[in-house]
Formats: structure tokens, C-alpha cells, sequence
């Protein structure tokens, strides 16, 4: 028996921590063309842990036997970090320096497969993995013994970090790392879950840099996926969890998920949530509806007896109507409006509550070309006087204030104030600066049965605050 031990820091590693003996009784027999080993490899006392999942497993052994077309695993055993155990046996066919069909079992009970950030998760799994070798099919299935994952961290890696932004040299690359199979494998995999998944988050996040997003989150989850994948193509995923259970936080009030909500996958994973919860407050029974593509929800509210969105809104934050708040309290209601419609689709919302307060302008522009949601109230202070307050959310966040006058039907004069960390913060088509005053010239002209408007802006006192 010979003790084999090693530690590897890199990240991009699959596994680390590897320590264990191997024992290797084998020849070579045969041609350099067409070789052949026969003999033994057996395995004790290994351990290692999957960088990928974070889980650990220890006491694995293994026994294999080598013939001359064929490997055959007569047993591997690993257990995880609670003594669980995973158990293979199988065989691949060798000719000529090549490994050919595929042919192996794996059933686990109670076994961890997920161990970090993301959640943990315990599985009960009965997997074949058939084929050839360079093109393996996996078919089976999973059945969710006990697991936790944490939404808004997997959604803030998934929908904000989907990829790597620094490049990795040739030479760096893990040649380990590299015989990932993924692409080259197909898979044909039901997945149970029988009320054992949980869900859950804080302020779980569905746009970039918005402080308001989905809220925070406390579900279990029952349903049935179909995982499907052929050979360098992409996953399909088909299914739903047509069984929600537990409590959301909405704008700091916990409500009650309704029965009928569901989450359904069409394939991608970008599924489409139909989400309703529920609580009575001062006699009124307000329902919070998120419904849509995850990644662009729309967000409805509703009541019983039936009231204006605003007022619904209202109620939530201040436990009020909306002609009972106070003036700071309909600041607060329009800045809780905004802010929550730039991580939703909730047009509807914002133009109840403009209506509600009188404010003259609420406006949310979507986010684009690599920048959050922008989000503007304004009011004309006197004639001709305009102020506005602008928040732009994403990774260079700022606050922009503008005071605007009409000196006549053509020009306007303009004074904007901004914390932009940069002098030259940009959004997708203007320059924004600390801080200037500008006069604006519009004009019109007629062409070809078309009638355009022309802005002209000179800036009369650019400032780098």
C-alpha cells in the first residue's frame, strides 16, 4: 500500500485535500498498437474535498479490476461528512489504449452533495451512466432528501455574475479542470422534490443595485423536474413546483404564501413565477402578486374589498390610506414607489400613486447597456420652475438633482448637482458632471411629412465640484 497525500489552493481545482492509499498490482501485456493491463487497483481510507459544492467525503475505497477489453468497478465506496454512503459498480470496455462503453450504477441515500454559500442539499439518487465514454448519457433519478438554498445568492451569481470578466492565460489553465465533461455529456434525470427543498433570502435581488427587490423569502417547495441534455447542447429543464408553502417579506410586512402559487420551468432556466401572498391589515385583506419571467417580473396589487394600488401600497407601509398620510409620509410612499419599481414591472403602481399625491413627475427609465433602473420625482415649484431628484441604481449608483426654468418657448435653463463618483459618469446617452449649469435651445422644423425636435445645449458654467 502506498499513501498518497496532497492540498491545492486554486479555485478553479475540482477537487482538493485528496489523501488516502492506493495499491496497484497490474502488467501491461500486448503490442505498443494494441495494449492491454491486467491486474488490480484498490483504494482505502481516501478523502477529498469538491471545490465546486464545498462537501467533503471521507472512508472511500474502491476495488477495481483490469482485463484485457474491459475495467470493471466491482465496488466504490464514499461516504459525506455525516457517514452517508454512495455506492458504484460498473464496468468500461478498452481497446486499444481507448475507453469505450460505458456501463455503471450509483445509488445514494441521504447523501450530501452540496456543502457552501449556495445551500446544502442531501439527496436520494439511483443514476446509470451508459454509452460511450467520450459521450456519456446519465439516466435515473433524484429525489431531494433534506436541502436549503439560498435564492439570493444563487441569483446574484447567476444573473449578475454570469461569467468571468478577468481572461485566463493558455498555460494557467488546470489540465484537470479542462476534462470537465459537461459538454460532452447527456442526461435524461427526474428530479422529486417532496416538500423537503427550502428556499430562502434577504432582500433577494432579481435587478442590479435596486435596494427594493423580491424581499425576503422563507418557502418550501414541491414539485417534479425534468432535466434533459443532449451531447453539446444546453440543459433543458421542463417542470414545475406547483406546491409553495411559507412567508415573504414584503416592504417589511410578512405575508402568507397563497396555495395556487407555482414556479414553472419551460425549458431554460429562466422559469415563470406565479407568486401571491396574502395578509389582512386594519380589515383589508391586501394581496402582493409576482408573476412573470424571473428575470423581468411584474408586480400587481389587489385587495378585498377592492382599493386603488396607492392606497393598497399605502396601507402596507404606513397602515393608512393614502389621504391620511401626512406630507412626508406621501414623500416616503412616492420614494418606496420608485424604488421598488425599478425591480419590477409596476407601472400601474407608480401612475396610482402620481395620481393619489399630485406630484407632477414619477417616472422610471429601465435599465440598459450595462446600467440599473433610473428612477425621477419632480414638481413645479412655481411657473416656469422645475425641480427634480433623480437615483440611479446599478454598480455606479448616484443621486442627480436638477432645477430647470423656462425663460421662453425655446430656451431653458438648466442646473444639475450630482455625487457621481466620477466626474465622467455616464449613462447610456449623456455625460453626467458633479455639477453645471447649462442653456438649453430647442427648436423644430418640418421634412418630408416628418417633424423633428432638436435640443442644442451650451453649457454656461461646468463645474468639477
Amino acid at each position: 500500500m502506498r499513501p498518497f497525500r496532497g492540498t491545492r489552493e486554486r479555485p478553479e481545482d475540482v477537487v482538493r485535500d485528496v489523501s488516502g492509499e492506493v495499491r496497484l498490482d497490474v502488467k501491461a501485456i500486448g503490442t505498443t498498437r494494441d495494449p492491454h493491463v491486467d491486474g488490480l487497483v484498490e483504494m482505502t481510507n481516501a478523502a477529498f474535498l469538491v471545490t465546486a459544492t464545498g462537501s467533503k467525503y471521507k472512508n472511500a475505497r474502491a476495488a477495481l479490476t483490469l482485463a484485457r477489453d474491459r475495467m470493471t468497478v466491482d465496488s466504490l465506496h464514499v461516504e459525506d461528512s455525516d457517514g452517508q454512503p454512495l455506492e458504484v459498480h460498473g464496468s468500461l470496455g478498452t481497446h486499444e489504449m481507448r475507453v469505450g462503453d460505458l456501463a455503471i450504477e450509483a445509488v445514494a441515500r441521504h447523501f450530501e452533495v452540496m456543502r457552501n454559500a449556495l445551500g446544502r442539499v442531501t439527496v436520494d439518487a439511483s443514476l446509470k451512466f451508459g454509452g460511450r465514454f467520450e459521450a456519456p448519457r446519465v439516466t435515473g433519478d433524484v429525489r431531494i432528501d433534506t436541502g436549503t438554498l439560498r435564492a439570493d445568492e444563487i441569483l446574484a451569481r447567476t444573473l449578475f455574475q454570469p461569467y468571468a470578466t478577468e481572461q485566463t492565460a493558455i498555460a494557467d489553465i488546470d489540465p484537470v479542470a479542462a476534462l470537465n465533461p459537461w459538454d460532452r455529456l447527456g442526461s435524461d434525470v427526474s428530479l422529486h422534490v417532496p416538500g423537503t427543498l427550502r428556499l430562502t433570502g434577504e432582500n433577494v435581488q432579481i435587478s442590479p443595485g435596486t435596494p427594493i427587490g423580491l424581499g425576503d423569502i422563507n418557502l418550501r417547495l414541491t414539485g417534479d423536474l425534468y432535466l434533459y441534455k443532449d451531447r453539446a447542447q444546453p440543459l433543458s429543464v421542463t417542470g414545475s413546483f406547483d406546491s409553495i408553502r411559507g412567508t415573504y417579506a414584503f416592504q417589511g410586512r410578512r405575508f402568507d404564501v397563497v396555495e395556487a402559487s407555482s414556479i414553472n420551468f419551460r425549458g431554460d432556466l429562466n422559469p415563470e413565477i406565479y407568486v401571491t401572498v396574502s395578509r389582512v391589515i386594519s380589515g383589508v385583506e391586501t394581496r402582493v402578486s409576482i408573476f412573470g419571467l424571473l428575470q423581468q417580473p411584474e408586480l400587481r396589487l389587489a385587495s378585498t374589498p377592492a382599493l386603488d394600488g396607492s392606497d393598497i401600497l399605502s396601507l402596507i407601509v404606513f397602515n393608512a390610506p393614502t389621504n391620511l398620510l401626512s406630507a412626508p409620509q406621501q414623500q416616503q410612499l412616492l420614494v418606496r414607489a420608485g424604488t421598488l419599481a425599478a425591480g419590477f414591472l409596476a407601472t400601474p403602481i407608480l401612475a396610482a400613486i402620481e395620481n393619489e399625491t399630485g406630484i407632477d413627475i414619477l417616472e422610471l427609465e429601465p435599465g440598459e447597456l450595462g446600467t440599473g433602473a433610473k428612477v425621477t420625482i419632480g414638481e413645479e415649484i412655481a411657473p416656469g420652475l422645475v425641480a427634480r431628484f433623480s437615483r440611479q441604481f446599478g454598480q455606479e449608483a448616484y443621486d442627480e438633482a436638477v432645477v430647470e426654468y423656462y425663460l421662453s418657448r425655446i430656451f431653458r435653463l438648466r442646473a444639475t448637482f450630482s455625487d457621481a463618483q466620477s466626474l465622467n459618469a455616464r449613462s447610456p446617452f449623456r455625460r453626467v458632471e458633479r455639477a453645471g449649469i447649462d442653456l438649453l435651445v430647442f427648436f423644430s422644423f418640418q421634412g418630408r411629412g416628418k417633424h423633428f425636435t432638436v435640443l442644442g445645449v451650451k453649457s454656461a458654467l461646468p463645474c468639477s465640484g
